[in-house]
């Protein structure tokens, strides 16, 4: 497959600074910054689509309790690979959709060492200030000592979720344990769970959100083959926030279904070959999709050597785009882990390449807004990030 390897923040550096240089205090995601951004927004858009979300909503959770009720199914479950899964919408033919944790429960493929203090570029760039959603299975474990107060849990979840503190720490943590240091380690992470994704992740991007990552998508052996690389109402109604909050990008993980056999019918190559695999909102038309690569990279951040993991789904999509869009460091990964406020866990898979370049591209943000006094749109970001990846 042609997409991007893998994103290097070094090289998306270069071009920001192709400019001359100027010398702005940083206020990060200060109000006024959000006002700038959320000022040119179709708000009328965004509360008309919260609104039909909340009916949809409301409607269906009926139609998914009668349904689990027939069926003998749990509203969440863990599998015994680890994963969570959990029912939480019906396709528009009726197909409930499972959603499902991507198993996986790095900062120098993505290159966003060489951004931090003492880094290759010494730029001192951490994050402090931004703020990133994060909306997975549950709520990150908010008291760990990694992340000093900066994980909220910010729609109250009931859920302390192994996997959302596992990304989260990807993304943030401190790096009181060395090896567990997060690409964006000074960010705070705006924590919710995944049952009324679209609708909170449409409010806060109304009010100024840049980038939020999700670690999970759709779960690969439940539904019809033909759901597989389409352009769904799920697809289109992710690509309907970012339409009307251009500022606001989101990120999600491939998935890890690389050979799983679940769909017997892929519109390019063979079953075998592990294409075809990408549901929901991987295959958007304005978010940035990631796949999981194992690489090899120097002290000076050069890239050795790259390759997509062995259970990282491929595309391409239905309408001939290339999808996953890039790659991130998807090998075993050490992060935090909600056993306690010290516990630590290694992990891998497309969950964790994910929030490596989530987190990168929140220092770019960041960076940006130091140079110029202004965030960048997401389709400059994702065009940034896509130019400047090795291939």
């Amino acid at each position: 497959m042609d997409y991007k390897l893998v994103f290097d923040t070094t090289r998306s550096v270069a071009i920001l600074l192709f400019s001359f240089l100027v010398s702005i205090v940083s206020f990060g995601q200060s109000n006024v910054a959000k006002g700038n951004i959320t000022s040119s927004y179709n708000h009328n858009a965004i509360n008309q689509l919260v609104s039909e979300w909340e009916q949809e909503y409301s409607s269906q959770m009926g139609k998914i309790e009668s349904l689990l009720s027939a069926k003998g199914w749990k509203k969440f479950e863990k599998l015994a690979d680890g994963s969570f899964v959990s029912v939480q919408e019906l396709g528009t033919d009726g197909t409930p959709i499972f959603y499902s944790t991507f198993t996986a429960p790095s900062d120098e493929t993505c290159r966003a060492n060489a951004l931090h203090a003492n880094g290759l570029l010494n730029l001192g760039l951490d994050g402090t200030g931004m703020e990133v959603g994060v909306w997975d299975s549950g709520t990150a474990l908010t008291t760990h000592q990694e992340f000093g107060g900066r994980a909220l849990n910010s729609d109250q979840s009931d859920e302390v979720s192994l996997h959302g503190t596992l990304v989260t720490g990807s993304l943030i943590a401190m790096g009181i344990k060395a090896d567990a240091k997060g690409t964006a380690y000074g960010a705070t992470a705006l924590n919710h769970n995944w049952t009324r994704d679209k609708i909170e992740v449409a409010q806060a991007a109304a009010d100024g959100l840049l980038l939020s990552n999700h670690s999970y998508g759709i779960k690969t052996d439940r539904v019809p083959d033909w759901y597989f690389g389409s352009y769904i109402k799920v697809s289109q109604d992710w690509d309907k926030i970012m339409y009307n909050a251009p500022y606001y990008l989101m990120v999600t993980a491939s998935g890890n279904a690389q050979n799983s056999f679940d769909n017997e019918q892929p519109g390019y190559g063979k079953t075998s070959d592990g294409f075809d695999l990408l549901l929901g909102f991987a295959v958007t038309k304005n978010g940035l999709t990631i796949a999981g690569a194992n690489t090899e990279v120097n002290s000076m951040g050069e890239l050795q050597e790259a390759k997509v993991s062995g259970y990282s789904s491929f595309g391409p999509v239905d309408d001939g785009r290339i999808k996953p869009d890039l790659a991130g460091e998807g090998a075993p990964i050490l992060s935090t882990s909600d056993t306690n406020n010290t516990s630590y866990q290694t992990s891998f898979g497309t969950s964790m390449a994910a929030p490596g370049v989530t987190g990168s591209l929140l220092l770019l943000q960041q960076y940006h807004e130091e140079l110029f006094g202004s965030f960048m749109k997401a389709a400059t970001l994702k065009g940034l990030a896509l130019h400047t990846a090795d291939d």
